[in-house]
């Protein structure tokens, strides 16, 4: 189902095309998205009938606004319902909220219709709803005529139908038949409907910003990636300067890549090991987090334990874990790294165990919390980049 609101219109075409249109312009004029089945853009699938297309199209939209005048329209698979009656019946199943218009002219002459229906079965006791159908239909008052009058009785049928068992306003059998007069009543119904689809469609367009954002700053960030393992495997840059700028090249994205906030404060150290010991060998954090460049034995604190244990790891809080060592942390130490995220790397194709890891923190309570979160793959990703340095500094 789209984002937007979607409403789709239903009524017959041949007698109501202008109104239609105007009523379909007056929405999109609102950001509403219409669906009306004589429109290039209605949705159809090989294989489906002109009716059953409109009817998924039906459960597609949101709002089902219904107008009724005095043609019948097409007979859906012949069960003496139109088309847009089982419309009728489709929304009301997918429980869309209803806006209903029935022409005051005819539902005048329906009245009038059901009273001489009335007679006609009271004189026909044993006829079927076609036959008595065909005897109204018979009745100059009730004949067809070109092009705004078809199938009266069923016409009165259907808004019978309507009228009977509904539990608020929503049909109205006064519309004047103007697109003014049918816009006038929609909005009235429409206020509400808005309200709610514009505060759902408001998070989903930020997490698209979000995610063209980083997708950007990824690529940004994985080209220079690639110069520096050019520079480091023609010895045109070390390592180790490498390295730092390729951190460097993360803080700068923090915001896209890893969603950190203004207020949040980020860390980035790339430790490698050194047989039982890891030791910082590069690293990027804010302003305000001073720098204590601690080592860490393998299995001890957040990045020791990812090492150790051969696997990401991450952690909402970890200063109330075993990842959390008391007695080598500063005073400030619980401000700045509240959640966290270790990823272990190899390079050299050894079968030790990992060569190294990225330590990713953050200030924020749960900013990294699921191995699944998207922030947290995103640091999977940098890995890969730092191991990429790596390798080209080793071969």
């Amino acid at each position: 189902m789209s984002q937007r609101l979607v409403v789709f219109l239903s009524s017959t075409v041949e007698d109501l095309d202008a109104t239609r249109r105007d009523l379909r312009a007056a929405l999109v004029e609102r950001g509403v998205d219409v669906r009306m089945s004589e429109e290039p853009d209605f949705p159809v699938e090989p294989g489906v009938t002109s009716h059953d297309a409109c009817l998924r199209a039906v459960r597609g939209a949101h709002v089902f606004v219904l107008l009724v005048a005095s043609r019948f329209g097409g007979e859906y698979q012949r069960q003496n319902k139109s088309i847009t009656w089982r419309e009728w019946e489709e929304a009301m199943d997918a429980k869309l909220l209803p806006v209903v218009l029935v022409h005051r002219d005819t539902n005048a002459l329906a009245r009038s219709v059901y009273e001489a229906r009335r007679e006609q079965m009271a004189a026909h006791p044993t006829e079927q709803v076609l036959e008595i159908d065909a005897r109204l239909r018979a009745d100059p008052r009730f004949a067809d005529r070109k092009p705004d009058r078809h199938n009266l009785p069923g016409v009165q049928r259907f808004i019978d139908t309507l009228r009977k068992g509904h539990v608020d306003n929503w049909v109205h059998l006064d519309w004047d038949g103007t697109p003014r007069e049918a816009m006038r009543r929609v909005d009235a119904r429409l206020s509400a409907a808005l309200a709610v689809a514009r505060e759902q469609e408001r998070p989903v367009r930020e997490t698209a910003e979000r995610e063209r954002l980083r997708l950007r700053a990824t690529q940004e960030v994985s080209a220079l990636a690639a110069r520096l393992a050019v520079h480091v495997h023609t010895g045109a840059k070390p390592l180790d300067a490498a390295v730092s700028l390729l951190l460097s090249g993360f803080a700068i994205h923090a915001r896209d890549l890893l969603g950190y906030g203004p207020e949040d404060r980020w860390n980035f150290v790339v430790y490698r090991r050194d047989g039982d010991m890891l030791h910082p060998a590069a690293r990027c954090c804010h302003p305000a987090i001073p720098v204590h460049g601690r080592s860490w034995r393998v299995g001890q604190g957040h990045v020791g334990l990812s090492v150790s244990r051969d696997r990401l790891l991450v952690g909402g809080d970890i200063r109330h874990g075993d990842a959390w060592i008391p007695s080598g942390a500063k005073p400030t130490d619980v401000d700045h790294y509240v959640s966290a995220v270790s990823v272990p790397f190899s390079f050299g194709g050894g079968t030790d165990g990992p060569d190294g890891a990225l330590i990713v923190t953050s200030s924020r309570l749960d900013h990294f919390r699921s191995p699944t979160q998207i922030e947290v793959l995103t640091a999977g990703t940098l890995t890969n980049m730092l191991t990429m340095l790596h390798a080209a500094g080793a071969s």
